[in-house]
């Protein structure tokens, strides 16, 4: 007796291990990459950045003035 197959288990079979390649490849990118790190800021951002903690600096300035 023989026994059939549909085919759609294989082709799920090969649907999770793509998944799990592809799942792998991204990691291994990762790792060498030195992971999801964040980007280092452009200068308009530390420029911006900067310009944020002056402000907050004078505004705790002026409130200290007032007591």
């Amino acid at each position: 007796m023989a026994t059939e197959s549909s085919g759609n288990a294989n082709g799920f079979l090969y649907f999770i291990v793509g998944a799990l390649v592809v799942g792998m490849i991204v990691l291994g990118v990762m790792y060498f990459n030195g992971g999801l790190g964040t980007t280092p800021a452009t200068p308009t951002e530390r420029a911006a950045d900067a310009i944020g903690d002056a402000a907050d600096k004078v505004g705790d300035a002026a409130k200290d003035a007032t007591n």
